[in-house]
């Protein structure tokens, strides 16, 4: 059975984070803040004030607590692939340069793994 639908073309698994990130637009320095929704190892959902327009260059400050609740902050980098209308506001997807891994986001690859385990 194949589907064409956002969630069975994902390679990874998302899970749930409470985190926030401080994104700059590379492409024009915008700023601003962005709850992020959901997370994998390839990306992240997050929801932003002003639309983003898709194939735009983000770096990303995320801002979680890690496994021991200790605030964590880690460093990404990534490209919009949609944005979308959401309530006041917007949602965007993000895939990141390249896959979390324990080498560059260590906290970040704990979380997740630890989610992929228990809540998915």
């Amino acid at each position: 059975l194949v589907s064409n639908d956002m969630t069975n073309k994902r390679q990874h698994k998302r899970v749930t984070i409470k985190s926030i990130g401080d994104i700059v637009c590379v492409d024009d320095q915008r700023r601003f803040t962005a709850f992020v929704g959901g997370i994998s190892r390839g990306g992240l959902e997050i929801y932003t004030p002003e639309r983003m327009n898709p194939s735009s260059r983000l770096k990303i400050a995320l801002s979680f607590l890690d496994k021991d609740g200790k605030l964590t902050v880690e460093n990404l980098s990534g490209q919009v692939r949609w944005s979308a209308p959401f309530k006041d506001a917007y949602i965007a997807g993000i895939q990141f340069d390249v896959l979390v891994d324990r080498e560059s986001t260590p906290a970040l690859i704990e979380y997740i793994e630890n989610a992929e385990r228990y809540f998915v």
